[in-house]
């Protein structure tokens, strides 16, 4: 498996909501290896992360109740980061979803235009089922 991460000098927006030497960091390594790259979605998703890894890391940084929401977050998915890793279904809450949609939108109000179109895109994915299916996850209370 290719373990490719952020361009040389480029920081980790993941590792720059939890720190440089977070636990954590190596499951989230082993999703994108494992599961993300499973799929051309996957890769897509990928790639828009690493895309804007620069931007979105210089906002966690410069913004610290951004980079406590993103470090709440990754905490809270990572129960669904081990099951996909495990090959079982992720099952996320519904308040998980919402929580997301409000950082990508509270990161696209500082952010480039092109950030923000990223992410528009991104949204309208999360909120179709289009993202969660392809991922194998579902969502609590809802049929997919």
């Amino acid at each position: 498996m290719s373990t490719t991460t952020t361009p040389s000098g480029t920081p980790c927006p993941a590792q720059t909501a939890l720190g440089e030497q977070a636990q954590e960091l190596q499951s989230l390594r082993s999703f994108r290896d494992g599961v993300m790259k499973r799929s051309a979605q996957g890769i897509v998703y990928a790639e828009l992360y690493y895309r804007n890894a620069l931007e979105i890391s210089s906002l966690l940084k410069a913004h610290p109740e951004l980079k406590g929401e993103a470090q709440r977050l990754i905490v809270q998915l990572l129960p669904v980061v081990q099951a996909l890793l495990a090959q079982k279904d992720g099952k996320i809450e519904a308040g998980t979803v919402t929580q997301a949609t409000a950082l990508l939108d509270n990161l696209s109000a500082l952010g480039s235009p092109s950030l923000n179109a990223d992410f528009v895109q991104l949204k309208k994915e999360m909120q179709s089922g289009k993202l969660f299916e392809e991922l194998n996850i579902s969502i609590a209370g809802r049929e997919r």
